[in-house]
């Protein structure tokens, strides 16, 4: 599982522009185009007809206007707006390119967290580096924290990804976010083990109908994260079926049943878990793996081939 972030830049538009492109993007060309031409040296027209264009999917006018507007005006909100469309076209070095030239002309917090983004997606040795250097130039940045965070995790530096994490849930110790991400990286360091499980705890106090903060209190207190079980196995059962209740389609809290299900030996109930993690999410190669070892210690052989064939050809697919 590799934890994501958010990655969304945003336009400064002029107050009525975000509402009308917001709106509805490919209907406020027209009208923006119009303000564009009524003053074709306004910057801040023209921008807002850049985004209106990028919102479209009006690629070849957006990239025409751009090239314009830079022959006078070559702002770090361009390039931004750029890397949006590159980013929203599938070309991500294209993208990191026009991200990279708004970081150097502008480095605020979000010009270099887009950029840092960009890269991890195929350069996560210098996405490490600019999210250090943000980290650094900007120490109370949550959203940066939580780039650092995964650009560690992408270079198999767990702890100090999951350091991160937990740094940038202290920053904003309101929102659950952080909490969650490091939740998704499935590993606590036992040293860490004591403030993060009380985080969750509180964490779930606060949110009682957030399924993620669930799931992630039960494996904590159940010591598959850190080595060192700290509740009874009913009791992380018992937080694991509030998950699913709470939310149906968590397949991973219906795996993660049917794992402390098979371990009590209550191995129908673990096979019903497996069953639904595989119906949730197919092709799944642990689950197919689960399932299929359930299917066999039920006595039904026939399933049991189907789920390890299938099994078989994910692990094929995976390659």
């Amino acid at each position: 599982m590799s934890p994501g972030i958010s990655h969304a830049p945003t336009a400064k538009l002029s107050a009525d522009a975000q509402l009308i492109v917001s709106a509805n993007a490919a209907a406020a060309a027209p009208s923006l185009e119009k303000a564009h031409g009524i003053c074709a040296s306004s910057y801040p027209a023209a921008r807002d007809l850049l985004a209106a264009y990028i919102q479209s999917g009006l690629a070849t006018q957006a990239r025409a206007l751009a090239q314009t507007m830079m022959s006078t005006h070559d702002t770090a909100e361009i390039h931004t707006l750029l890397g949006a469309l590159e980013t929203s076209g599938g070309d991500i070095h294209a993208a990191a390119a026009e991200y990279q030239q708004a970081a150097q002309l502008d480095p605020t917090e979000d010009n270099i967290f887009n950029f840092g983004t960009s890269l991890l997606k195929f350069q996560g040795d210098s996405a490490l580096k600019i999210f250090r250097y943000g980290t650094a130039k900007y120490p109370n940045s949550e959203k940066l924290h939580l780039g650092l965070g995964s650009a560690l995790y992408a270079q198999g530096l767990t702890d100090e990804a999951v350091a991160e994490m937990y740094k940038a849930s202290e920053i904003n110790p309101a929102d659950p976010h952080a909490m969650e991400m490091l939740g998704e990286m499935e590993h606590i360091p036992p040293a860490m083990a004591p403030q993060i499980l009380a985080r969750f705890a509180a964490f779930r106090r606060q949110y009682p109908g957030n399924a993620k903060l669930t799931y992630c209190y039960a494996m904590a207190i159940s010591g598959r994260w850190s080595n060192q079980a700290t509740a009874d196995p009913a009791e992380i059962i018992t937080l694991l079926k509030q998950a699913t209740v709470i939310d149906p389609s968590f397949a991973g809290a219906y795996f993660q049943l049917g794992e402390f299900y098979q371990e009590q030996g209550q191995f129908d109930q673990a096979l019903h878990a497996y069953q639904e993690a595989d119906r949730l999410k197919p092709h799944q190669q642990k689950y197919l793996y689960r399932l299929a070892l359930a299917y066999k210690r039920a006595g039904n052989m026939a399933k049991f081939n189907d789920a390890m064939q299938a099994y078989r050809d994910a692990h094929a697919n995976d390659r």
